[in-house]
C-alpha cells in the first residue's frame, strides 16, 4: 500500500490546466475566510479518508480490493473486518457509515463501492455481513432526508392511488423494522442446519450437477452455501475437480462462469 502523503505529478496539460482554474478562482476575488473554510473542508475529509486506509493495513497485511464472494466470506469468519457481523457502524454525527470491508466512511454505500470490493450489489453486502434484508446502507441523517422527500412528495399518495410496488427510497408505509431476534433466529437456524450439512427443502432431490438458485442467488453444495449473482436466471451447472468447484449460470443473458475453492468435501 503506497505512503497517502507521496507528491501528486500532473502532466504537462494538467499542469496548465490547474493554472488557469487557479488564476480564474483569483480574478473571483474570494473572501478568503471562505477559502479558509473551504481548504478545511478538504483537509478533513482527506485526514478521514487517511484514517480508514492506515486502519485497514494495520488490521490485515492483505489487499482488500475486489476479492471473490467465498473470500469474503473467509474474512468475515476469521474477524478480519471493521466493526461486527450483523451491525452498522455509525459516526458520532449520524452523517456517515462505516464501510465493513474497507474501513472507509461514506453517507451512502452505493453500488460502484460495493462493485470496487466484487460484490455484486448491496444484497450480496448485507449477506456476507448478515444483515437484514431491509437494512438501508446509509447513514441516519441521509435516511432521514429520504424520508422528508417521500413525504413532501406524497409518495404515500401516489402508492396508493397507482398500486405500484414501491421501490426507492422511504417506504411510508413501513410503520416499524422486523424484529431484530426475527433476524437472529432466523441466522442461527441456517448456521444449524449448515453444520449438519443439511439443504434447504426443495434442492434435496436436485442432482449434484445441477443446483436452483434461491431468490438471493444463492444455491447450496453438500452443506456449503454459495452465492452465484442475484439476478442469475435458473440453475447454475456445478462441476467438481478435486477442491475447486465450477459454476456455470446466466446473468442477463450472458453465460458467467465462477469458481470456488473448498476446504472440506
Amino acid at each position: 500500500m503506497g505512503r497517502l502523503e507521496q507528491e501528486i505529478r500532473f502532466t504537462p496539460a494538467e499542469q496548465d490546466l490547474f493554472e488557469l482554474q487557479r488564476k480564474t478562482v483569483e480574478e473571483w476575488d474570494i473572501p478568503q475566510d471562505i477559502l479558509d473554510q473551504a481548504h478545511n473542508l478538504v483537509e478533513k475529509r482527506r485526514a478521514e479518508v487517511g484514517k480508514g486506509y492506515f486502519a485497514l493495513a494495520r488490521k490485515s497485511q492483505q489487499p482488500t480490493g475486489s476479492l471473490h464472494f467465498v473470500a469474503w466470506e473467509e474474512r468475515v469468519s476469521n474477524g478480519e473486518i471493521f466493526g461486527n457481523v450483523g451491525t452498522i457502524t455509525v459516526s458520532e454525527d449520524q452523517e456517515e457509515i462505516q464501510c465493513g470491508l474497507c474501513g472507509g466512511w461514506f453517507k451512502v454505500l452505493n453500488g460502484a463501492h460495493l462493485q470496487t470490493h466484487g460484490l455484486e450489489d448491496g444484497d450480496a453486502y448485507k449477506s456476507l455481513l448478515g444483515l437484514n434484508r431491509n437494512q438501508a446502507l446509509c447513514s441516519p441523517k441521509f435516511s432521514a432526508l429520504q424520508r422528508e422527500i417521500a413525504i413532501e412528495n406524497e409518495n404515500e399518495r401516489n402508492i396508493r392511488e397507482t398500486r405500484v410496488p414501491f421501490v426507492q427510497g422511504f417506504d411510508p408505509r413501513r410503520t416499524d423494522t422486523r424484529r431484530r431476534q426475527f433476524g437472529e433466529d432466523r441466522r442461527r437456524l441456517f448456521e444449524e442446519k449448515r453444520t449438519r450439512g443439511e439443504l434447504p427443502s426443495g434442492r434435496t432431490s436436485d442432482r449434484p450437477e445441477i443446483r436452483r438458485l434461491s431468490e438471493g442467488g444463492q444455491f447450496s453444495l453438500y452443506g456449503n452455501n454459495y452465492y452465484f449473482g442475484r439476478t442469475a436466471n435458473g440453475n447454475v451447472k456445478i462441476t467438481i475437480s478435486g477442491d475447486e468447484v465450477t459454476a456455470e449460470g446466466y446473468v442477463n443473458g450472458e453465460l458467467v462462469i465462477k469458481t470456488y475453492q473448498r476446504k472440506d468435501l
